[in-house]
């Protein structure tokens, strides 16, 4: 039997008001399985109509290539922090882009007046 534990990502208030500030894109991520994960710098969000790309600022609770991190048995959870997308954008994609498989990958997310979203990967 597997336990599911909710853990919450405690993120520097100091960040999260620049992030308000200047409309920053917030996405919590989960990844269903217990594995070591990593993030690289070619991650972005892609304005599903335009294609325009939001890059990504910050990463907190995760390492960034080439460095793995272990969740010890534990659902990965992170949190990514992009540039914000035009307004006129309506749903986007999550993409982390690199020469190999396994990247993340998660389309068409709806977009909120808060620009803070939650997915699993």
């Amino acid at each position: 039997m597997t336990t599911i534990t909710k853990t919450k990502i405690k993120t520097d208030p100091a960040l999260l008001a620049d992030v308000e500030e200047k409309g920053h894109i917030i996405v919590h991520c989960r990844v269903d399985i217990p594995v070591k994960v990593r993030i690289w710098r070619s991650t972005f969000l892609v304005d599903a109509k335009t294609g325009r790309r939001a890059k990504l600022l910050h990463a907190e609770n995760i390492t960034f290539y080439p460095e793995w991190k272990s969740f010890n048995g534990e659902y990965p959870h992170f949190t990514l922090i992009f540039e914000s997308l035009p307004k006129s954008c309506k749903s986007f994609h999550l993409h982390e882009i690199i020469p190999e498989s396994g990247g993340f990958i998660k389309n068409n997310i709806a977009r909120n007046k808060k620009d803070v979203y939650h997915v699993t990967l």
